[in-house]
């Protein structure tokens, strides 16, 4: 519920800035859900064909590109989570 406050106008760009966060969240989790179910599906292949071979560049490019865009989605999507939790209590606040 909203209170009243005496300033409407400023609660309209407050209210679009944390839809528009929420769909970045999603649209974050969505990413991050599909690399995930990328990993799942080809591990059988990056075990056989990347970690049972020789070590050469090749290989520690592709680990680096895995892993890494894992990492950062991951960093990425509980940052984004938790400056969205902070955002609506200062919303809340606000209001």
């Amino acid at each position: 519920m909203l209170h009243y406050s005496p300033n409407p106008p400023m609660e309209a760009p407050l209210l679009q800035d944390l839809a528009d966060a929420q769909v970045t969240n999603y649209l974050v989790a969505a990413a991050a859900t599909l690399v995930v179910f990328d990993h799942i599906l080809t591990i059988q292949q990056e075990i056989t064909l990347i970690w049972r071979n020789p070590w050469n560049v090749t290989s520690l490019l592709y680990i680096w590109n895995r892993y890494y865009t894992l990492i950062v989605l991951a960093i990425n999507t509980s940052c984004n989570y938790f400056s969205h939790i902070k955002d609506t209590a200062r919303l809340k606040a606000i209001l």
